[in-house]
């Protein structure tokens, strides 16, 4: 399948100050492309205990806790271990209205993952044999000194068969059993909010391009914020030819939330 046209991409036109904004991380994100930072030695302070939280959230995390064999602030602070209970609080439900038909096992790419704080996630809900995570900025340096890049071998350092690599989705073309994209960048007040140049948000022809990398029977699991967002991605995703199994929006989610989260899993026949 091949990337639609410039005619097809037609996106919100940006305000003057926005053109500026992209200009500028423009400039970021190609310095950061050719400095390719590293720091080694990363090292995250685990939290040990959750408390504080309200009764119910403290239930639903012993509970999937137990489920997944997975105690994240074990290994994560505060903060990334709540976000990891969350987006496994997430695929645990969409879990559970699929039943036998949850997708497991088979090679998977994550796209857009940041510094990939969620990687033991989909490796306890999705069991994947390969688990490759592909981020177009992985060398945006933190206030720490370290990169994303540097963040990544850490989180990433117990765990078997999973790779990060910093490279543009749209460069990707080996074939894979699953692809999960957890809020995908849609309109240019979105990508520039994130720190990226608008020149880089092409929504359609992404969602083409990773629908030809799915393999028959492969699926394609994906989190948006609020049913506007969810609506935009029905409509890039109809001429794809994917098939929808599920969908669900979570209210309320395990933790506050700008908008109700959807998710949704496709399939290519």
């Amino acid at each position: 399948m091949s990337a639609p046209g410039p005619e097809a991409e037609a996106l919100p036109p940006l305000s003057p100050g926005q053109r500026l904004r992209s200009a500028l991380l423009d400039l970021r994100f190609r310095l950061s492309r050719r400095l390719r930072w590293r720091r080694p030695g990363y090292v995250e302070t685990p939290a040990l205990a959750l408390d504080g939280l309200p009764p119910a959230t403290q239930a639903r995390i012993a509970e999937l806790a137990a489920a997944y064999g997975e105690r994240f602030e074990q290994r994560f602070d505060r903060r990334n271990a709540l976000e990891n209970y969350l987006y496994l609080d997430l695929l645990d439900r969409l879990r559970g209205e699929l039943g036998s038909g949850w997708p497991q096992g088979g090679e998977w790419l994550d796209v857009g993952s940041k510094n990939f704080w969620y990687a033991s996630v989909l490796r306890a809900a999705l069991r994947p044999s390969r688990l490759i995570g592909i981020e177009i900025e992985g060398y945006r340096i933190y206030r720490d000194g370290h990169s994303r890049h540097d963040y990544a071998m850490h989180y990433l350092r117990d765990l078997t068969d999973t790779e990060y690599r910093v490279q543009d989705a749209f460069t990707w073309r080996q074939p894979v059993d699953g692809i999960s994209c957890f809020y995908p960048f849609l309109l240019p007040g979105t990508v520039l909010a994130w720190g990226l140049p608008a020149r880089l948000l092409r929504p359609r022809a992404l969602f083409a391009h990773l629908a030809s990398l799915l393999r028959p029977g492969g699926h394609l699991l994906m989190v948006n914020q609020g049913l506007d967002e969810w609506q935009l991605v029905q409509a890039l995703l109809q001429p794809t030819g994917l098939r929808l199994l599920a969908q669900r929006l979570v209210a309320p989610a395990l933790l506050p939330r700008p908008a109700p989260p959807v998710l949704s899993l496709f399939v290519r026949d």
